[in-house]
């Protein structure tokens, strides 16, 4: 082996190991990116999940709660956002709707003359806000989730 070929053999070594670490900073960066991405996917689904829950339990108190006595507007608002556990509260938009028992038409939104047999439609908005997006420095976005329940009052 000549002096020029044990001179060459660190440097080929050397070369190796820098490729070794630039693919493996390639790599580890990707692996965090499907992390943080299923983090996220996580978060949107247990968001659409409590909102889900909150107008189901929302609809069950209007439901029981209308015609003889009645909830007013700060008692449905209160029992959606009880329900809406770690959500911002102040986010939070309840909109109730009572519809026709035959048609499914709209009628009013005064809980005060809700009748039994009507249909109760509670329906809550909530801004997601993706934090992925606030990391990597792009405009701050969220996207708007809504979830609606329906029962019949039966009181």
């Amino acid at each position: 082996m000549s002096r020029r070929d044990r001179d060459n053999v660190p440097e080929r070594t050397n070369r190796r190991r820098g490729a070794t670490m630039i693919e493996f900073a390639i790599s580890f960066l990707l692996f965090l990116s499907c992390i943080a991405g299923a983090f996220e996917f996580s978060r949107a689904m247990w968001t659409s999940a409590t909102l889900g829950h909150a107008a189901k339990e929302t609809a069950r108190f209007l439901a029981t709660h209308g015609g003889l006595n009645p909830a007013n507007a700060t008692q449905i608002e209160t029992i959606a956002k009880r329900n809406a556990v770690g959500l911002a509260k102040n986010d939070l938009v309840v909109s109730t709707v009572w519809h026709d028992p035959q048609t499914g038409a709209p009628r009013h939104m005064n809980p005060a003359i809700a009748a039994r047999g009507e249909q109760v439609e509670v329906r809550l908005t909530y801004p997601f806000p993706w934090i992925l997006t606030k990391i990597i420095g792009v405009n701050e976005s969220s996207t708007s989730m809504t979830s609606s329940s329906r029962m019949i009052v039966m009181n």
